[in-house]
């Protein structure tokens, strides 16, 4: 699996304008819903997952990089989108640091119930594989 597999190009925010982490995730699935990824009826209980999702623990997987991810049942196949911030948002990421790429992600529940060798685990994968080598090149620099 490729990231750009499920990214939805017209949905990409070059440059978020968000300063927290709600604000980003909002941000994002505005983006997706603004590009028909997400109806505009879903928007808000997306935004709800996600948050729900957080408060399992943080997506900021370090290193300036952010995957935060949901299940919900109005989305039909995997989507995603990516968000850069140059200031930087405070995800609660396991290196304490700044996140600077934000690459959500929204998945059926479906998609989810699957044996761990399913889409999710080729997800987590792509983008350790995909995400992080850039930002520790990117990380390194600072």
């Amino acid at each position: 699996m490729d990231l750009t597999d499920f990214l939805i190009e017209k949905a990409l925010v070059p440059e978020l304008q968000a300063k927290d982490k709600e604000a980003v995730i909002k941000e994002l699935v505005r983006s997706l819903t603004k590009s028909n990824a997400i109806k505009a009826d879903d928007e808000s209980s997306v935004v709800d997952a996600l948050m729900k999702r957080e408060e399992l623990g943080s997506t900021g997987i370090g290193q300036g990089v952010a995957v935060p991810h949901a299940r919900h049942p109005a989305i039909k196949e995997l989507v995603g989108v990516f968000g850069h911030s140059t200031s930087g948002v405070d995800f609660n990421a396991l290196d304490g640091e700044p996140v600077h790429a934000i690459f959500f992600v929204a998945v059926t529940r479906c998609l989810l119930r699957r044996a761990s060798s399913g889409p999710c685990t080729d997800l987590s994968n792509a983008a350790e594989r995909q995400l992080l080598p850039t930002a520790q090149r990117n990380y390194r620099k600072r």
